[in-house]
């Protein structure tokens, strides 16, 4: 099955094995191609892959009237932008609804989206959340050292952190030894925020635009905090999940329903979350099995295999070829190797 990845934009490639999270990883998936040929070539692929964004409306009705040339060339399109911000993005809903009806298959990364798409169109839209590179990411914790340090995520799209400090203040008060860190997630350097959050966080702010250097980070950490409130599919909550370190979480992010159930709340219940990181920071048997069950869900929905299952299921098409190499977990060496060394930080 020959797949394309449409895209103007550059192709992001591995650095040092690792792929940063999301879209491009659809490629590795199929062992497909990414680019932009012309449209005479599209029926060289039995998959046309198109991310959408507010800015490529037009490009949806264009790729379909060139791929329904072919018959065995279908288009699938995916957003994967939060609906929460649907309005500021796309101020012409029927406009959007009209050219997305053009596809042949429509997904949203987290299942709210595609719920509300798919009650506007009347058609089916799946959830499939782009795929997680599961192995590769816990291999970083593997070689980083394990600090005292509860890290909280601020976003670029919501800088807000005065949860984040409560939640800190308040576990402080618990008598907890440890570290408090703020990680801006994503983003290029904010120098407001940065002076904003610096002095908020014993060890201060951090931001890097090195993958690696940011996993690192993230891997040094004992929980974190995830602020994030829009209707998402939750990177970071995944990658936490590759790296065995529990997510504290909204109820808003599809990846902290799933791997961190009991973990996750609403906004500004900050007691439940005190209560819940101080559980979790004083019962290293909890934080194990909390760690363990949270990587065995993330390979089983989020994986490389577990993607291309849902993909080629919402296509209708039966997989053939052998399964994958590469993206596999070997459960019976993740207390070990993964998670002995993090619990063994409690002592």
């Amino acid at each position: 099955m020959r797949y394309l990845l449409f895209s103007y934009l550059p192709v992001v490639q591995r650095e040092r094995g690792l792929l940063i999270s999301g879209l491009f990883h659809w490629r590795e998936v199929f062992q497909g191609e990414v680019g932009a040929p012309s449209f005479e070539r599209l029926g060289e692929y039995d998959i046309v892959h198109l991310n959408f964004t507010s800015t490529s409306l037009a490009l949806v009705g264009d790729l379909a009237q060139a791929c329904h040339r072919f018959p065995k060339t279908k288009l699938v399109v995916n957003i994967d932008f939060a609906v929460d911000l649907w309005g500021e993005s796309l101020p012409f809903p029927s406009l959007l609804l009209r050219e997305l009806d053009k596809a042949d298959l429509l997904f949203h990364v987290e299942p709210r989206g595609a719920e509300l798409l798919s009650l506007a169109l009347r058609r089916p839209v799946f959830c499939i959340p782009h795929p997680v590179d599961t192995e590769a990411i816990s291999r970083v914790q593997l070689f980083t050292e394990k600090l005292s340090v509860v890290s909280s995520i601020v976003h670029r799209y919501d800088a807000a952190h005065s949860e984040a400090w409560m939640l800190m203040r308040g576990l402080q008060e618990e008598g907890l030894d440890f570290q408090t860190r703020c990680i801006l997630c994503d983003a290029t350097p904010d120098e407001e925020i940065l002076r904003r959050v610096r002095s908020e966080f014993s060890q201060g702010s951090t931001w890097t635009n090195d993958y690696q250097d940011y996993l690192s980070r993230l891997a040094e950490s004992m929980v974190v905090f995830d602020s994030c409130n829009l209707s998402t599919f939750g990177r970071v909550v995944a990658e936490c999940a590759a790296l065995c370190i529990p997510v504290v979480g909204h109820d808003c992010v599809y990846a902290s329903r799933e791997l961190y159930p009991d973990l996750t709340f609403s906004r500004f219940e900050v007691k439940k979350k005190i209560a819940a990181l101080s559980g979790l920071l004083n019962s290293p048997a909890l934080y194990r099995s909390v760690t363990i069950e949270a990587y065995r869900r993330l390979a089983t929905l989020f994986s490389y295999e577990a993607a291309k299952r849902r993909f080629l299921a919402a296509l209708g098409v039966e997989e053939t070829a052998p399964k994958m190499a590469g993206n596999g977990v070997n459960f019976d060496d993740l207390p070990q190797s993964r998670d002995k060394t993090r619990v063994g930080a409690f002592a």
